[in-house]
């Protein structure tokens, strides 16, 4: 896990003490400074060493669109075994939302609606791609 959120240096410093986390007092949660910028890359190296470690190979990951983390735990899991390779499934949540996405920037022929105006074919085919979204009853 990375963690910039340390509660007890934040209450602490809240009541005027200088507190540098992580890892500067007693009981701090936060192992990244403040300033570092997260990384899915190195999470995922970070997972795939701990797995590694108790010989568990992962063979798919579900992350969002953008995540780098399957490809930090593939790289991991090559020292266990270096022909290894992790499957990147898509999350359902973010391939809903970049399918109405795509649908909703689509180009559609003047022949596919049977509107009688060139108002109700655009009405039409915005109603479409609405019943197209999963989360829109």
């Amino acid at each position: 896990m990375q963690n910039k959120v340390c509660w007890t240096g934040a209450w602490l410093k809240g009541k005027g003490l200088s507190v540098d986390c992580p890892g500067g007092h007693e009981g701090c949660t936060a192992n990244l400074l403040a300033e570092a910028p997260l990384s899915e890359l190195d999470m995922g190296r970070n997972l795939g060493k701990a797995f590694a470690l108790q010989d568990v190979l992962v063979k798919c990951v579900t992350t969002d669109g953008d995540g780098r983390s399957a490809e930090g735990i593939e790289e991991s899991l090559k020292t266990l075994h270096p022909m290894w390779k992790v499957e990147r499934l898509a999350d359902p949540t973010h391939l809903a939302a970049s399918q109405f996405r795509q649908c909703s920037r689509a180009k559609f022929s003047d022949d596919m609606f049977l509107g009688k105006t060139r108002q109700e074919n655009c009405v039409l085919r915005k109603s479409s791609v609405r019943m197209s979204r999963p989360d829109v009853v």
